[in-house]
């Protein structure tokens, strides 16, 4: 499992840092869980679903509707915002390929950056996937983010053991094969979905140098 995903990773922004072998020390990888990742993915796949995609079969799509537990026990107003927001992706970014589109791949790595920040205003997202996000963000925290943000937290344990169990072999066979060196930062992969199933785990790849740029951002940006 790890291979393909390594290979993904490997095809993914590489930082213009000087490479060399990773020490043993290092960590190859870090797993982040991220509050507004998981609702904009849980969106997206959402979307899908509703738009009868060509990978609506997949598990990850066709039990994401199924997962309704306290929603209808929200006011409708709620109920009529979180439609809205379905609605709103099913029209735009769930028509989008999430790993072969562009400005989607941009806006999602842009999303993964923030985190758990308190609002998306330092993201520089466009503003109506913005507004979209700030509308569903009290009903998702609401519903459904104690229980994803547990089961993304334990996959996202899962991977990590996996990597530091594989990872020195998979590094060196990718090096091998790519006739290079590994990057001297290492790769920071942000936001596990928690519906996504185990064989595709749907992650966000970030360089360290991402990270600090995002950070720069948000400390100039108001409050």
């Amino acid at each position: 499992m790890l291979i393909p995903l390594l290979l993904a990773l490997w095809a993914g922004p590489t930082s213009t840092t000087p490479v060399h072998d990773v020490p043993v020390d290092r960590a190859l990888f870090t797993f982040r869980v991220g509050f507004w990742n998981n609702l904009h993915h849980f969106l997206y796949v959402l979307g899908r679903a509703r738009n009868n995609a060509p990978d609506a079969r997949r598990e990850a799509v066709v039990n994401a509707p199924k997962d309704l537990e306290g929603l209808a026990a929200r006011p409708e107003a709620e109920r009529t915002a979180w439609d809205e927001a379905v609605a709103f992706y099913a029209a735009g970014p769930s028509k989008k390929d999430a790993v072969f589109d562009g400005d989607l791949v941009r806006q999602t790595q842009r999303i993964a950056a923030a985190r758990d920040a308190p609002d998306l205003s330092a993201a520089d997202l466009d503003p109506a996937l913005a507004a979209t996000l700030a509308k569903a963000a009290p009903i998702y925290r609401a519903v459904w983010w104690p229980r994803h943000q547990r089961a993304a937290a334990a996959r996202r344990d899962e991977l990590q053991a996996l990597v530091e169990k594989h990872g020195d072999a998979l590094v060196k066979r990718l090096t091998s094969l790519y006739g290079t060196t590994w990057p001297a930062d290492p790769r920071t992969i942000v936001g596990v979905a928690w519906q996504l199933p185990r064989e595709h785990p749907l992650l966000v790849l970030q360089s360290p140098h991402d990270d600090e740029q995002h950070e720069h951002e948000s400390e100039q940006s108001p409050v």
